[in-house]
């Protein structure tokens, strides 16, 4: 086991066998995290003895405990700041979680991926957002507008919160919509923009910036949009498809993470200008989905 420093990266990389993946069944594999230091170097290969796919990726910014979503587990892998792994977090819902990020206070906000199967009779019912606290063990469940995504059944596949403004950004895989919900007074936004249905690009990942610009993956690129929503840069990139994470670091650093699920790539970003700052291949095709730099 190696302890998370600071500005570590934590990369899902489930094992994929690539030559035998039937994306009409789903993609599972042995799941795994490639634990790699600042300079991209690698320190340890993390496993979360799940067989599946590890979507969602969140180191919390306190305790550096990270947790890892696996909608095939349908449930939540923490791992502790040594790197050992602690198993599935007690206590949540059982929902195919895909989506991880922190509020203000230190608490989880975890998005539910899909909705192809009806939820548990648990109480929680159709709710696609939770909110738990790790310390107290309450849950909080929420009902943010949903895009469907390409295929009509996918819910929240990525999302960022600005604690600033208390505003949750999400998006589903391949939809239409980047949505806005306002978490702490319940409340619904306007959507933050919505992809004509002739536009190539789609909704894929979303990283929201302090001044209300937003680093948007599109599935065929990526974009830094303004406040408007108009296109202040179109990021060039390496190949046309499978661009469908983005990253940004606990605090801004004027970069952000840019990922390749189709290809296993992932560049570090100057966030103004597009230059590829840093790049690494994790050497496994349709496995590269989240991460998160320790804080």
């Amino acid at each position: 086991m190696t302890a998370f420093e600071q500005g570590d990266l934590l990369v899902s990389a489930t094992e994929i066998d690539a030559d035998t993946v039937d994306f009409r069944k789903g993609i599972k594999g042995a799941g795994r995290l490639l634990h790699l230091s600042a300079d991209l170097e690698l320190k340890e290969s993390l496993w979360t003895e799940q067989n599946g796919l590890v979507v969602g990726v969140g180191v919390h910014p306190q305790t550096k405990t990270l947790y890892t979503a696996d909608p095939h587990g349908k449930n939540i892998v923490a791992f502790d700041s040594s790197g050992a792994r602690l198993g599935p977090v007690e206590g949540l819902p059982v929902r195919p979680y895909g989506a991880v990020a922190f509020d203000e206070a230190g608490r989880l906000l975890l998005g539910v991926l899909t909705a192809r199967e009806a939820p548990p009779e648990d109480g929680f019912g159709d709710a696609s957002l939770y909110r738990f606290d790790p310390t107290s063990g309450e849950i909080e469940a929420f009902r943010p507008e949903l895009d469907g995504g390409r295929l009509g059944w996918h819910c929240i596949s990525n999302m960022s919160y600005l604690a600033e403004r208390g505003v949750l950004y999400y998006v589903a895989e391949a939809g239409r919509r980047l949505s806005r919900y306002d978490l702490r007074n319940r409340h619904q936004m306007d959507d933050f923009l919505i992809y004509d249905e002739a536009d190539e690009r789609r909704t894929y990942g979303v990283g929201a910036l302090t001044d209300g610009r937003l680093v948007v993956s599109t599935g065929v690129g990526a974009q830094l949009l303004a406040p408007d929503g108009s296109v202040l840069l179109d990021y060039t990139v390496s190949s046309e498809k499978g661009w469908t994470r983005v990253t940004l670091p606990p605090m801004e650093k004027g970069y952000f993470f840019l990922n390749n699920f189709l290809d296993g790539v992932m560049h570090k970003r100057d966030i103004e200008t597009g230059e590829i700052i840093a790049a690494y291949d994790i050497q496994n095709k349709f496995s590269l989905c989240g991460m998160a730099e320790v804080a």
